[in-house]
């Protein structure tokens, strides 16, 4: 029988080798374990799998981790750029026509007036 098939409730199947390897084999889910000296040496093996297994685990959140970084920078700095390029159209047409950009002001504050006195 398998090691995967002994330890049904293992996810990894790293883990399932290498707790088969450990010695863990040949323990039936209804036996103890054995109480000689073999138990310290399976005890090392499988706090070395679990290490393993575990320092596995933390070197691919951290490569995750450096590789999202990396995104959001530059999602950040293309954002920072259209909200400049943006800011600088609109005040480029600001210039141009300002009486438009007044009459927007105006109609934006009848807007918010209204909507306040409704509230009321």
């Amino acid at each position: 029988m398998p090691a995967g098939q002994r330890f049904p409730g293992c996810a990894l199947p790293i883990c399932r080798r290498k707790i088969g390897d450990a010695g863990f084999g040949a323990i039936h889910p209804r036996q103890s374990p054995p109480k000689s000296g073999k138990s310290s040496a399976v005890s090392e093996g499988l706090g070395e799998a679990v290490a393993s297994a575990l320092f596995g685990w933390a070197d691919r959140f951290r490569q995750s981790a450096n590789v999202l970084g990396d995104q959001s920078t530059a999602f950040g700095k293309d954002a920072a750029k259209f909200g400049r390029n943006t800011l600088n159209e609109v005040s480029a047409r600001t210039e141009r026509y300002p009486f438009i950009a007044l009459g927007v002001a105006v109609a934006v504050g009848v807007l918010i007036g209204f909507a306040s006195r409704s509230r009321d």
